[in-house]
């Protein structure tokens, strides 16, 4: 694939802010671009805001891209300038997340546990940048490239001395700044790029999430007519109760699976972001092929949905044990009783995900549907993941309150019939032992009239005689 130049400056005739689709079907007016004026032509708000997102990550790029472009312009320079590629810049961008959340856990006066976490998060957030960049096709051409080229030039001139071990050493020295050097420089132009996709990323996904809000991604609903059913007094008292046990639990059941699922939706929405980047960012774009797609995924997507819901309860867990329990030991307590919660949820609701899923993977494609593919790769894939992550949010507690809603419903519904059952079994029940009580009262009764009657007659008789 050829690799497109990440110039700083944006190509308005190519801009995603100009190059809309003529795909009427696809556009409602909730698509249209934020802070941008007529015929598609970008606002000067937009492009300064852009302007700014722009200069933002250009410094954060060349900032960032120092030290692991250093680790690699040094053994790019060991090696004669030559097997520069980025996976020592990758490797050391990792570490350096992991460093930066340690550092910042020392900071805040964390514990153990609380640096433990801290640098787990940073190793995660370094790993995403590494893979983003990677897709991007920036780490190994731009980046790689650029380090290798300065690794390269800050040997030309050294003769070697006859000892391996001091050429090595005097080469790796030397190639540090230039690696230094070419890590700010590809920072700046690389983060330029992204720094301006994530910002159009911001405005696209406040519009994401304008369209979760409104309920507008959603397929209009095909009603079927149904015969009208006249409905007995019984059967109308029913209905009225079930509706309403049905609000009262279903409420605070959707509310409770809004907030469980609350972060898997922007996880979902990062990666739906990267496959429609990859697939479906193209002029040809149909939604449903798409969200079909996206929905095909279904290790993927349970996966996703496990992860964050372990981790939401092992953290809940970890809390409660160390409140309860005080240190180290509680919290650990705690985490494992959490993992265990976690996979009792898990085991419950693992047939049930797929309607949300979908339901998410509906939004986050509706938001993307009028982006367009400009020559800049890491401008539109951070605008794409950014957009993602930010109608993902969105859509997440809203899919999660339908499913915990929906589930209530069923189960409300069950227990009503059930009770219904048992109530009217009941019923009969005490209807025959009513029966068969009046019944022995009634023989008992004529049992003892009989006995009146006859007492009486004997009585009678005897005062004759």
């Amino acid at each position: 694939m050829e690799i497109r130049s990440l110039n700083t400056s944006v190509d308005i005739k190519k801009s995603p802010l100009t190059e809309k689709k003529s795909q009427s079907d696809n556009l409602t007016p909730q698509d249209t671009v934020a802070l941008s004026s007529g015929a598609g032509e970008p606002s000067l708000i937009r492009k300064g805001i852009e302007g700014i997102g722009g200069v933002v990550g250009g410094i954060k790029g060349a900032a960032t891209g120092i030290l692991p472009a250093s680790i690699e312009g040094g053994l790019g320079a060991a090696s004669g300038g030559h097997n520069a590629d980025g996976f020592a810049y990758g490797i050391g961008t990792v570490v350096q997340g992991g460093l930066a959340g340690a550092g910042l856990a020392v900071l805040l006066g964390a514990g153990g546990l609380g640096i433990a976490g801290l640098s787990a998060a940073g190793l995660v957030l370094g790993g995403v940048k590494v893979g983003l960049m990677a897709a991007e096709d920036t780490i190994d051409h731009e980046m790689g490239k650029n380090i290798a080229e300065h690794a390269k030039k800050s040997v030309a001139d050294y003769k070697p001395s006859g000892d391996k071990i001091q050429d090595v050493t005097s080469n790796f020295v030397a190639g540090l700044p230039a690696g230094m050097k070419a890590g700010a420089e590809s920072g700046w132009k690389i983060g330029q790029e992204e720094g301006k996709g994530t910002v159009s990323g911001l405005l696209e996904g406040t519009k994401g999430i304008g369209s979760v809000i409104a309920g507008t991604y959603e397929p209009p609903k095909t009603e079927e007519k149904k015969e009208e059913v006249n409905l007995t007094t019984g059967q109308k008292i029913d209905n009225a109760i079930k509706k309403t046990a049905e609000v009262l639990v279903g409420v605070p059941s959707g509310l409770v699976a809004s907030a469980l699922f609350l972060p898997v939706g922007p996880v979902q929405g990062f990666f739906n972001g990267v496959d429609l980047n990859q697939d479906y960012s193209g002029k040809d774009f149909d939604k449903n092929k798409a969200v079909n797609h996206l929905t095909r995924h279904s290790y993927r997507n349970a996966s996703i949905t496990n992860s964050v819901v372990f981790l939401e309860t092992a953290g809940l867990g970890a809390g409660v044990g160390y409140l309860a329990m005080g240190g180290t030991t509680g919290a650990l307590i705690g985490a494992a009783g959490g993992v265990v919660l976690g996979g009792l949820a898990y085991l419950a609701g693992k047939h049930r995900t797929e309607r949300f899923h979908e339901g998410v993977a509906r939004s986050v494609v509706h938001a993307h549907s009028d982006n367009a593919k400009t020559d800049s790769k890491a401008y539109d894939l951070r605008r794409d993941v950014t957009e993602g992550v930010l109608t993902g949010l969105a859509a997440g507690p809203r899919e999660g309150f339908k499913e915990g809603y929906d589930v209530s419903k069923v189960v409300v519904d069950g227990a009503y019939e059930v009770t219904k059952d048992v109530a009217e079994a009941v019923a009969k029940g005490a209807v025959k032992v009513a029966k068969k009580v009046v019944h022995a009262v009634g023989e008992v009764g004529h049992f003892a009239g009989g006995m009146a009657k006859g007492t009486f007659e004997g009585i009678v008789k005897d005062k004759v005689e």
